[in-house]
């Protein structure tokens, strides 16, 4: 608790020195109901303590989320590595990758360019595989993008790890 009052009181001194740039904004309207700059400093002040408590006290909320590695212990999978893209001659990709550990499948995302929209390739890929063929592929004239991802199934649904960078063949 003290740490954070540490904290608060920086922010509101961070605050009260912000606060002269924007005193000379309200000046103007207050004039007639404040008799001096000092009580518009003073209602900009509490004002700002107010809302800091108001935000500290939501932030201090109990944790509920069933997600959050630091209520359920749950972590996000580890990243997939060691992708590699390959085509044939008979117009489909094959993609390859080394295995994460318990993990329950992957999630593969297509895109025709580098950095564009990718797209889940709709089939599940379960844990023990660690090659998928892409038919759904015009190679000739088209060049395609891969990311993935590993996920774990949950209660509350898959969770999905971090997607892996682009990869392509050369």
């Amino acid at each position: 608790m003290k740490k954070i009052m540490l904290e608060l009181n920086q922010v509101l001194n961070y605050l009260f020195d912000f606060q002269f740039c924007l005193a000379p904004l309200w000046k103007g309207r207050a004039r007639g109901i404040y008799s001096n700059e000092n009580q518009i400093y003073q209602k900009i002040r509490y004002l700002t303590l107010i809302t800091l408590i108001l935000f500290t006290i939501s932030c201090s909320l109990d944790r509920t989320n069933p997600l959050d590695p630091l209520v359920s212990g749950t972590n996000a999978p580890n990243e997939v590595t060691n992708i590699t893209v390959v085509t044939t001659e008979n117009n489909t990709i094959i993609i390859s990758w080394n295995s994460v550990n318990t993990v329950d499948g992957y999630y593969i995302y297509r895109s025709q360019s580098y950095d564009g929209l990718y797209e889940l390739i709709p089939e599940e890929i379960n844990a023990s595989v660690s090659t998928y063929e892409d038919t759904d592929v015009n190679i000739p004239g088209n060049f395609y993008w891969y990311k993935m991802s590993a996920y774990i199934e949950l209660n509350e649904g898959r969770l999905e790890g971090y997607r892996s960078e682009p990869k392509t063949w050369n």
